[in-house]
């Protein structure tokens, strides 16, 4: 599969048509999306990764990687909440990973799929929409989604004592 056909489910926000990352270079989508915006090294949950960066109209892409294979694809979107009503009962919903203002952001897990979304519900209970679709490679179990990939928001914030 090339990283075209790979990709075309998550850029259309076709969530049904996405089946799991295959061992693939980072890299390998720099053909297809132009050269990145960036290039970082950054935490994936709790582990460094490279995230390369690719900004688009429609909405930006990244490509995080580690030792050169890709691990994640993550695109930015602003699709309905039930564009998910398609898919299967997700696996776990898990606590958000991202501060988003004016409202929480559940992270909803496809394991057998290798998707999670990220459903953003808003405080004033307007309409709940999916603005990020992530694509990992299938997973057996919610716990098999844990430290290398995900991080909840509780984890990364430091209370202090005043």
């Amino acid at each position: 599969m090339t990283p075209a056909e790979l990709l075309s489910p998550l850029l259309a926000g076709e969530a049904a048509g996405w089946h799991g990352l295959p061992p693939l270079a980072g890299d390998a989508f720099d053909a297809l999306l132009g050269p990145p915006a960036s290039v970082e090294l950054l935490r994936l949950g709790f582990y460094p990764a490279e995230r390369r960066l690719f900004a688009r109209a429609e909405g930006d892409v990244a490509i995080w990687s580690r030792d050169g294979e890709a691990v994640m694809v993550e695109v930015a979107t602003a699709l309905p909440a039930t564009a998910l009503d398609a898919l299967e009962k997700p696996c776990a919903v898990l606590s958000q990973e991202i501060d988003v203002e004016g409202g929480y952001a559940h992270e909803h897990l496809y394991c057998a799929r290798g998707l999670v979304a990220t459903v953003f519900e808003p405080f004033d209970g307007g309409a709940k929409r999916v603005i990020r679709l992530r694509g990992i490679g299938p997973v057996a179990d919610a716990a098999r989604f844990g430290p290398a990939l995900y991080k909840a928001l509780d984890d990364q914030v430091k209370w202090g004592t005043g």
